[in-house]
């Protein structure tokens, strides 16, 4: 009875170590596994943070030469409207002053048609 016993528990030994062996061995390849995904899941970030970075640097860009153009048009568009507003001027008071000088004509012409009448 004690052989049996004592051959269950070798039996059991051999086992138990056999199983601990394994473990050890799935282990340390899980622990490879998970260095390896980390290495990889950096690696994405990387990418990621570079392509991002690219992204912004290429909207950036695009912003700055908008904004450039913007003020270039704004800057044209106000050159026209000051050439414009003078031109308005201008032709405001040549307007008056062909006015002033019709009435003037007229008065000058009433008054002569007034001398002949009287």
């Amino acid at each position: 009875m004690a052989r049996k016993d004592s051959e269950s528990l070798l039996l059991f030994l051999q086992t138990s170590l056999q199983q601990r062996a394994q473990q050890r061995v799935s282990g340390t390849e899980l622990q490879f596994k998970v260095r390896g995904e980390g290495q990889q899941m950096q690696a994405l970030q990387m990418s990621l943070l570079r392509s991002l970075q690219l992204t912004s640097d290429a909207f950036l860009e695009r912003l700055r030469t908008s904004l450039q153009a913007g003020k270039d048009l704004n800057r044209q568009v106000m050159g026209q409207y000051l050439v414009l507003r003078h031109n308005s001027r201008v032709a405001c008071a040549m307007l008056q002053r062909s006015r002033d000088a019709a009435a003037e004509e007229r008065r000058s012409l009433s008054a002569a048609l007034s001398q002949v009448g009287a």
